[in-house]
C-alpha cells in the first residue's frame, strides 16, 4: 500500500514537472514572439510608439533663445495670433500727422510716408520685437553709414530695411556723459540670406536706426518677448493639439494576447508565421489573423480622449495675459459677444497705438528731419479709430444672437422658467423684456 501511494505521488510530480516545463516554454516561447514581433511592425511601420520627447521632456526654467520663439511662432497659430494680431490691426490705418496749430493733413510727410511704405514696414518690425526683444528700421540714404547722419543725406531718396534681433548686433555705446549713455552708437548688421539688397554685412549708426522696443523693463534696449511671457501656457498647448494624432494612433492600434494551447509546439516556424499573420494585421492589409493551436482575445482599449476643459483653459490664461479675447484664438464666448469682443480688442489696440505705434512714428519723423527729406517742425501724430463693424461682421452677429435667444426662450420653457433674465445674465445676453 506504501509503495503504491509512492508510486502515485511520484506519478503526479513528474505529471506538474512536465506541466511547469510547456508553461516555461511557452512563456520563454510568448517572450521571444513578443520581442520579434515589436521589431518585425517597428521595421514595417513609421510609428515608432515612443512619445515625443516634446511631450514629456520640456524645460520650462531655461533660457529662450530668438531662434525657439522664432520656431514657436512659425508653428503655433496661438503664438502668431499673440505677435500678430495688435500689430496688424494697428498699423492698419497709417497715423494721422499734422504740423502744430495745422488743420489739415501734412501733405509732405504723407507723400514721404507712403512712397517709403512706412506702415507695413513698421508692421514687420513690431511683430519682430514681439516675438523676439527687439528689432530695427534702418534708414537707407546717401553718405556714410557708419557716421551720423547729415542734413542731405536723405534729400535725394531713401529706403527702409527692417531686422529681427537675431541679424543685429550692438557695435558700440555711448560712454561720455550725457543723455545717450549707455544707449547704442553703432549697429552691427548681418541680414539673412533671404534679403536681396544690402545682403553684406555692415555697420549703421544709430541715427539712422529706429530701436523698436516695447515696454522694456530692466533694460531700455531689450523688451520681454510677448512668446516667452506664454511660453508655458504655448508649449502645453502644442503638447495637448500634437497628443490628439499620436493619441488616435495608440487608441486605434490593435491590442490582443495570444493564448496557446498546451498541445501546441510553439517553435521558430510557427513564431514567424504569427509575425507575418500579425503584421498584416496591424498594418491594415487585412481584418482577420488565422492561427493554429491558439487562442487571440482582445485587450480593452484605453481611453486618450481630448480634453476640451484643458484647451480652453490654456486659450483663455494666454488671451487675459495679452488683452486679446478668446475669440481671436478660435475659442467663442459662452453664446454671443463677438461686438462686446471687439470693444474690449479695440481697446487694446488703441493703447498700442498711443504708447507704442507714436513713439516709433515720431522717432522716423526726427530721422526724416536730420536727413533733409522733410522740413522741420513740430508735428503731432494722432491715430484714427478703427472703422465699425462691417455689413458682414454685424450679420454674423446678429444671427448668433438670434440663435442664443431661441435657445434661451427654448430651455426656459422645457425647465418651467417663467423669468429667464438668471439665463440672459449668465450668458452675457440683454435682457429682450427691458427697455434699451
Amino acid at each position: 500500500m506504501f509503495w503504491k501511494k509512492k508510486d502515485e505521488i511520484k506519478s503526479l510530480q513528474e505529471t506538474v514537472a512536465i506541466q511547469n516545463k510547456k508553461i516555461e516554454s511557452a512563456n520563454s516561447a510568448m517572450v521571444q514572439m513578443m520581442n520579434s514581433l515589436q521589431g518585425f511592425i517597428g521595421a514595417h511601420s513609421d510609428h515608432s510608439g515612443d512619445v515625443p520627447k516634446s511631450f514629456i521632456d520640456v524645460d520650462y526654467g531655461g533660457e529662450v533663445d530668438y531662434s525657439q520663439l522664432r520656431f514657436m511662432y512659425k508653428r503655433s497659430d496661438a503664438a502668431a495670433t499673440i505677435a500678430d494680431i495688435v500689430p496688424q490691426a494697428g498699423w492698419s490705418i497709417p497715423p494721422t500727422i499734422k504740423g502744430e496749430g495745422e488743420e489739415d493733413e501734412d501733405q509732405e510727410v504723407l507723400a514721404v510716408l507712403k512712397s517709403c511704405e512706412f506702415t507695413s514696414r513698421a508692421k514687420r518690425a513690431d511683430i519682430m520685437s514681439r516675438i523676439g526683444h527687439y528689432s530695427i528700421i534702418c534708414v537707407i540714404g546717401s553718405g556714410d553709414l557708419e557716421q551720423e547722419i547729415g542734413s542731405g543725406d536723405l534729400s535725394k531718396g531713401f529706403y527702409l530695411r527692417v531686422y529681427c534681433e537675431s541679424e543685429v548686433v550692438i557695435n558700440e555705446y555711448y560712454n561720455d556723459l550725457g543723455e545717450k549713455t549707455g544707449h547704442p552708437k553703432t549697429y552691427s548688421v548681418t541680414p539673412a540670406p533671404t534679403e536681396v539688397s544690402n545682403s553684406k554685412p555692415f555697420v549703421i549708426h544709430e541715427s539712422r536706426v529706429i530701436h523698436v522696443c516695447q515696454d522694456p523693463l530692466e533694460s531700455s534696449l531689450y523688451c520681454d518677448s510677448r512668446l516667452e511671457r506664454s511660453w508655458v501656457e504655448l508649449n502645453e498647448l502644442v503638447k495637448l493639439q500634437g497628443s490628439l494624432g499620436h493619441g488616435m494612433f495608440r487608441k486605434a492600434r490593435p491590442k490582443f494576447a495570444v493564448e496557446w494551447s498546451d498541445e501546441t509546439n510553439v517553435d521558430a516556424s510557427a513564431l514567424l508565421e504569427f509575425q507575418k499573420k500579425a503584421a498584416e494585421y496591424t498594418q491594415e492589409r487585412k481584418d482577420f489573423i488565422g492561427i493554429k493551436g491558439g487562442k487571440i482575445s482582445g485587450l480593452n482599449q484605453s481611453s486618450t480622449t481630448q480634453s476640451k476643459a484643458d484647451y480652453e483653459v490654456l486659450i483663455s490664461t494666454i488671451a487675459a495675459a495679452h488683452g486679446i479675447p478668446p475669440r481671436y484664438f478660435g475659442l467663442s464666448a459662452v453664446n454671443v459677444g463677438a461686438d462686446a469682443d471687439r470693444s474690449s480688442f479695440d481697446g487694446t489696440v488703441a493703447s498700442h497705438r498711443s504708447d507704442f505705434q507714436t513713439v516709433i512714428t515720431s522717432k522716423f519723423l526726427e530721422v526724416l528731419e536730420a536727413g533733409g527729406a522733410i522740413s522741420k517742425k513740430i508735428r503731432n501724430v494722432t491715430w484714427e479709430p478703427r472703422p465699425a463693424l462691417n455689413e458682414k461682421e454685424q450679420s454674423e452677429i446678429a444671427d448668433k444672437k438670434a440663435t442664443a435667444y431661441e435657445k434661451v426662450a427654448r430651455a426656459s420653457t422645457e425647465l418651467g422658467i417663467e423669468d429667464p433674465s438668471v439665463i440672459y445674465d449668465e450668458c452675457g445676453l440683454a435682457n429682450p423684456n427691458q427697455d434699451g
